[in-house]
Protein backbone atom coordinates (compact mmCIF):
# COMPACT_ATOMS: atom_id res chain seq x y z
CA UNK A 1 0.00 0.00 0.00
CA UNK A 2 1.06 3.89 -0.72
CA UNK A 3 0.79 7.38 0.48
CA UNK A 4 -1.47 9.63 -0.60
CA UNK A 5 -0.68 10.26 -5.11
CA UNK A 6 2.32 8.48 -4.55
CA UNK A 7 1.55 6.47 -7.39
CA UNK A 8 -1.53 8.14 -9.08
CA UNK A 9 0.01 11.16 -9.78
CA UNK A 10 1.59 10.01 -13.10
CA UNK A 11 -2.02 9.14 -13.95
CA UNK A 12 -3.97 12.06 -12.66
CA UNK A 13 -4.33 14.36 -15.57
CA UNK A 14 -5.97 10.94 -17.52
CA UNK A 15 -8.19 10.03 -14.76
CA UNK A 16 -9.70 13.10 -14.11
CA UNK A 17 -9.48 14.13 -18.48
CA UNK A 18 -13.47 15.03 -18.47
CA UNK A 19 -13.72 17.16 -16.07
CA UNK A 20 -14.22 20.71 -17.22
CA UNK A 21 -11.47 22.56 -15.37
CA UNK A 22 -12.38 25.79 -17.99
CA UNK A 23 -16.05 25.73 -16.29
CA UNK A 24 -14.41 26.06 -13.11
CA UNK A 25 -12.15 29.13 -14.14
CA UNK A 26 -14.71 30.73 -15.48
CA UNK A 27 -16.55 30.63 -12.61
CA UNK A 28 -13.64 32.02 -10.40
CA UNK A 29 -12.82 34.55 -12.86
CA UNK A 30 -16.26 36.18 -12.87
CA UNK A 31 -16.19 35.94 -8.56
CA UNK A 32 -12.45 37.71 -8.70
CA UNK A 33 -11.80 39.65 -11.44
CA UNK A 34 -13.07 43.03 -10.30
CA UNK A 35 -10.18 42.88 -7.73
CA UNK A 36 -7.53 41.63 -9.74
CA UNK A 37 -4.83 44.11 -11.31
CA UNK A 38 -5.09 43.05 -15.03
CA UNK A 39 -1.22 41.78 -14.27
CA UNK A 40 -2.67 39.57 -11.28
CA UNK A 41 -0.14 37.09 -9.56
CA UNK A 42 -2.38 34.00 -8.48
CA UNK A 43 -0.78 31.04 -6.14
CA UNK A 44 -2.85 27.85 -6.38
CA UNK A 45 -2.16 25.74 -2.80
CA UNK A 46 -1.89 22.44 -3.57
CA UNK A 47 -2.26 22.59 -7.11
CA UNK A 48 -1.55 18.67 -7.67
CA UNK A 49 -1.10 18.63 -12.26
CA UNK A 50 -2.12 22.42 -12.04
CA UNK A 51 -4.12 21.58 -14.86
CA UNK A 52 -6.57 25.10 -13.80
CA UNK A 53 -3.38 27.02 -14.91
CA UNK A 54 -4.16 26.31 -18.51
CA UNK A 55 -7.14 28.07 -18.61
CA UNK A 56 -6.20 31.00 -16.48
CA UNK A 57 -6.24 34.78 -18.31
CA UNK A 58 -2.84 34.41 -19.74
CA UNK A 59 -1.81 37.58 -18.41
CA UNK A 60 -2.01 36.39 -15.00
CA UNK A 61 1.18 34.72 -13.12
CA UNK A 62 -0.21 31.16 -11.71
CA UNK A 63 2.29 29.96 -9.27
CA UNK A 64 1.92 26.56 -7.60
CA UNK A 65 2.53 25.07 -4.20
CA UNK A 66 2.18 21.26 -3.37
CA UNK A 67 4.02 18.83 -1.65
CA UNK A 68 4.75 16.46 -4.06
CA UNK A 69 7.30 16.41 -6.40
CA UNK A 70 5.98 14.55 -9.58
CA UNK A 71 2.85 16.96 -9.39
CA UNK A 72 5.50 19.94 -9.52
CA UNK A 73 7.35 18.41 -11.89
CA UNK A 74 3.96 17.47 -14.51
CA UNK A 75 2.61 20.98 -13.65
CA UNK A 76 5.75 23.11 -14.85
CA UNK A 77 6.14 20.75 -17.94
CA UNK A 78 2.51 21.71 -19.00
CA UNK A 79 2.51 25.37 -18.13
CA UNK A 80 5.96 26.78 -19.05
CA UNK A 81 4.04 27.92 -22.72
CA UNK A 82 2.26 30.39 -20.94
CA UNK A 83 3.06 33.88 -21.46
CA UNK A 84 3.95 34.46 -17.82
CA UNK A 85 5.14 31.15 -17.03
CA UNK A 86 4.04 30.64 -12.96
CA UNK A 87 6.95 29.32 -10.26
CA UNK A 88 6.80 26.03 -8.47
CA UNK A 89 6.97 25.47 -4.71
CA UNK A 90 7.66 21.85 -2.92
CA UNK A 91 6.00 22.80 0.23
CA UNK A 92 3.36 21.93 2.66
CA UNK A 93 -0.07 24.53 2.68
CA UNK A 94 0.68 24.72 6.51
CA UNK A 95 4.22 25.65 6.42
CA UNK A 96 5.34 27.86 3.50
CA UNK A 97 6.85 31.19 3.47
CA UNK A 98 7.99 32.40 -0.23
CA UNK A 99 8.36 35.69 0.15
CA UNK A 100 5.98 37.48 -1.56
CA UNK A 101 2.35 38.24 -1.62
CA UNK A 102 -0.25 37.45 -4.16
CA UNK A 103 -3.64 39.13 -5.28
CA UNK A 104 -5.54 35.75 -4.91
CA UNK A 105 -4.70 32.67 -3.62
CA UNK A 106 -6.76 29.50 -4.20
CA UNK A 107 -6.80 26.08 -2.77
CA UNK A 108 -9.36 24.05 -4.39
CA UNK A 109 -10.44 20.20 -5.02
CA UNK A 110 -10.88 20.05 -1.60
CA UNK A 111 -7.18 19.73 -0.77
CA UNK A 112 -7.89 21.94 2.26
CA UNK A 113 -9.14 18.65 3.74
CA UNK A 114 -5.91 16.91 3.95
CA UNK A 115 -4.75 18.52 6.77
CA UNK A 116 -4.59 16.74 10.09
CA UNK A 117 -6.53 18.57 12.26
CA UNK A 118 -7.40 21.80 13.28
CA UNK A 119 -4.45 23.23 14.02
CA UNK A 120 -2.86 22.48 10.95
CA UNK A 121 -5.92 24.52 9.50
CA UNK A 122 -5.18 27.65 11.42
CA UNK A 123 -1.19 27.29 10.56
CA UNK A 124 -2.23 27.08 6.41
CA UNK A 125 -5.10 29.89 6.32
CA UNK A 126 -2.82 31.67 8.16
CA UNK A 127 -0.03 31.29 5.54
CA UNK A 128 -2.55 32.25 3.30
CA UNK A 129 -3.09 35.41 5.00
CA UNK A 130 0.55 36.52 5.07
CA UNK A 131 0.81 35.72 1.50
CA UNK A 132 -2.25 37.81 0.58
CA UNK A 133 -1.58 41.15 -0.72
CA UNK A 134 -3.79 44.40 -0.09
CA UNK A 135 -7.50 43.82 -1.63
CA UNK A 136 -6.74 40.36 -2.60
CA UNK A 137 -9.14 37.06 -2.26
CA UNK A 138 -8.62 33.74 -0.76
CA UNK A 139 -10.99 31.09 -2.66
CA UNK A 140 -10.83 27.71 -1.06
CA UNK A 141 -12.98 24.73 -2.15
CA UNK A 142 -13.77 22.71 1.58
CA UNK A 143 -13.90 18.88 1.46
CA UNK A 144 -17.47 17.16 1.64
CA UNK A 145 -19.37 16.18 5.08
CA UNK A 146 -19.20 13.09 6.78
CA UNK A 147 -22.44 12.17 5.44
CA UNK A 148 -21.79 13.18 1.70
CA UNK A 149 -19.68 10.43 1.44
CA UNK A 150 -22.16 7.83 0.47
CA UNK A 151 -22.19 10.28 -3.09
CA UNK A 152 -18.24 9.62 -3.05
CA UNK A 153 -17.88 7.43 -6.32
CA UNK A 154 -17.35 3.78 -4.99
CA UNK A 155 -16.25 2.65 -8.51
CA UNK A 156 -15.15 4.66 -11.81
CA UNK A 157 -13.61 3.45 -14.75
CA UNK A 158 -11.86 5.95 -17.62
CA UNK A 159 -10.39 5.62 -20.90
CA UNK A 160 -8.12 8.00 -22.41
CA UNK A 161 -4.32 8.37 -24.51
CA UNK A 162 -4.69 4.98 -25.10
CA UNK A 163 -4.39 4.16 -21.19
CA UNK A 164 -7.58 3.07 -19.28
CA UNK A 165 -7.73 3.43 -14.93
CA UNK A 166 -10.38 1.57 -12.84
CA UNK A 167 -10.46 2.75 -9.33
CA UNK A 168 -12.25 1.54 -6.41
CA UNK A 169 -13.15 3.37 -3.27
CA UNK A 170 -13.31 2.14 0.29
CA UNK A 171 -13.34 4.60 2.95
CA UNK A 172 -13.85 4.87 6.83
CA UNK A 173 -15.03 7.58 8.93
CA UNK A 174 -13.44 8.07 12.39
CA UNK A 175 -15.42 10.94 14.17
CA UNK A 176 -13.90 13.87 12.52
CA UNK A 177 -11.08 11.94 10.77
CA UNK A 178 -11.37 9.87 7.35
CA UNK A 179 -8.99 7.01 5.97
CA UNK A 180 -9.84 6.43 2.00
CA UNK A 181 -8.34 3.50 0.55
CA UNK A 182 -8.39 3.44 -3.83
CA UNK A 183 -7.75 0.62 -5.60
CA UNK A 184 -6.51 1.34 -9.21
CA UNK A 185 -6.54 -0.87 -11.68
CA UNK A 186 -4.19 0.73 -14.77
CA UNK A 187 -3.16 -0.54 -18.25
CA UNK A 188 -1.38 0.80 -20.87
CA UNK A 189 2.09 0.94 -23.19
CA UNK A 190 3.79 -0.66 -20.42
CA UNK A 191 1.13 -3.36 -19.11
CA UNK A 192 -0.81 -3.74 -15.99
CA UNK A 193 -0.14 -2.59 -12.81
CA UNK A 194 -2.52 -2.27 -9.52
CA UNK A 195 -1.56 -0.28 -6.73
CA UNK A 196 -3.70 0.80 -3.48
CA UNK A 197 -3.09 4.41 -1.97
CA UNK A 198 -4.11 5.23 1.37
CA UNK A 199 -5.86 8.65 1.37
CA UNK A 200 -5.99 10.95 5.54
CA UNK A 201 -8.26 13.27 5.23
CA UNK A 202 -10.58 15.61 8.08
CA UNK A 203 -13.48 16.59 8.25
CA UNK A 204 -13.62 20.57 9.42
CA UNK A 205 -16.64 22.01 10.38
CA UNK A 206 -18.29 25.42 9.49
CA UNK A 207 -16.83 27.26 12.37
CA UNK A 208 -13.97 25.29 12.35
CA UNK A 209 -13.42 27.34 8.84
CA UNK A 210 -15.16 30.32 11.31
CA UNK A 211 -12.72 30.20 13.58
CA UNK A 212 -9.60 29.66 11.66
CA UNK A 213 -10.57 32.83 8.84
CA UNK A 214 -11.02 34.69 11.75
CA UNK A 215 -8.14 34.32 13.83
CA UNK A 216 -5.94 34.75 10.35
CA UNK A 217 -7.50 38.40 10.07
CA UNK A 218 -10.49 37.31 6.97
CA UNK A 219 -13.61 37.84 6.25
CA UNK A 220 -15.54 35.43 4.50
CA UNK A 221 -18.77 34.40 2.56
CA UNK A 222 -19.39 31.21 1.33
CA UNK A 223 -21.00 29.92 -1.68
CA UNK A 224 -23.17 26.24 -1.00
CA UNK A 225 -22.85 25.01 -4.51
CA UNK A 226 -19.32 26.38 -5.40
CA UNK A 227 -17.90 25.06 -8.43
CA UNK A 228 -18.39 21.63 -10.78
CA UNK A 229 -17.98 19.19 -7.73
CA UNK A 230 -21.10 21.19 -5.77
CA UNK A 231 -18.88 21.06 -2.41
CA UNK A 232 -19.20 25.11 -1.72
CA UNK A 233 -16.77 27.74 -1.93
CA UNK A 234 -15.30 29.99 0.82
CA UNK A 235 -14.55 33.25 -0.21
CA UNK A 236 -11.87 35.47 1.93
CA UNK A 237 -10.30 38.72 1.95
CA UNK A 238 -8.31 40.41 4.91
CA UNK A 239 -10.46 42.41 7.27
CA UNK A 240 -10.61 46.23 7.44
CA UNK A 241 -9.51 48.06 11.29
CA UNK A 242 -11.12 51.07 11.12
CA UNK A 243 -7.91 53.06 10.87
CA UNK A 244 -7.61 50.99 7.28
CA UNK A 245 -11.05 52.28 6.01
CA UNK A 246 -10.81 55.91 7.54
CA UNK A 247 -7.32 55.97 5.31
CA UNK A 248 -8.74 54.48 2.52
CA UNK A 249 -11.49 56.82 2.43
CA UNK A 250 -9.28 59.81 2.83
CA UNK A 251 -7.29 58.43 -0.62
CA UNK A 252 -10.45 58.07 -2.48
Amino acid sequence: MTTQFEMSAEYYDIFYSQRRYQDDVAAIEALIKDVLPPDAAVLDVACGSHEHARYFNPRYQIDGLDNNQTFLDIASAKNRQRPRPGGYHLASMDAFALGRRYDAILCLFSSIGYLPDTTALHSAIQCFSDHLAPGGVILIEPWLAPDAMDSFPAAQVVTARQTSIARISRHRIDGDKLTLWLHYLTSDSAGVQYFVEEHKMSFFSADDYRRAFDAAGLTLEFDPIGLSSARGLYLCRKRVTASQGRAMAANA
